[in-house]
């Protein structure tokens, strides 16, 4: 790993939480990518679900609050941000952010995150 370039930091610790592997590593490490640049929207999904998974929903959404509505309507945050939403309870706004979330290239973890979060979004 090249231990001095974010993006490639921010992927290690996205796949890492979501395989769950060495989660306490990939917790810092999104930690540290996010207070590093904390203006890049991707690095700040992948915090954001850090702290998700770590119970803290909403912090995770404080993470992604200083964006504006169009960079979170982009798929691939989009597909976070809707996740946050339905676990937070806030089932309107999520389905909106989990249906642009659809367009993004996902991996297998992430379209499974998204499948579930939709499914508790239809039963509200």
């Amino acid at each position: 790993m090249r231990p001095t370039d974010l993006a490639v930091r921010n992927n290690f610790a996205q796949i890492s939480l979501l395989l769950n592997l060495n989660a306490d590593q990939a917790y810092r490490l999104a930690r540290e990518v996010y207070e590093q640049e904390p203006k890049n929207p991707n690095y700040a999904a992948t915090y954001a679900f850090s702290l998700h998974l770590q119970g803290d929903v909403k912090k995770a959404l404080q993470a992604l609050a200083a964006f504006s509505e169009a960079e979170l309507e982009q798929p691939q945050i989009a597909a976070y941000y809707g996740v946050l939403l339905a676990s937070s309870g806030d089932f309107s706004r999520a389905a909106k952010f989990l249906d642009l979330g659809e367009k993004a290239y996902l991996l297998p973890g992430e379209k499974k995150l998204l499948e579930k979060a939709q499914l508790t979004v239809a039963r509200r």
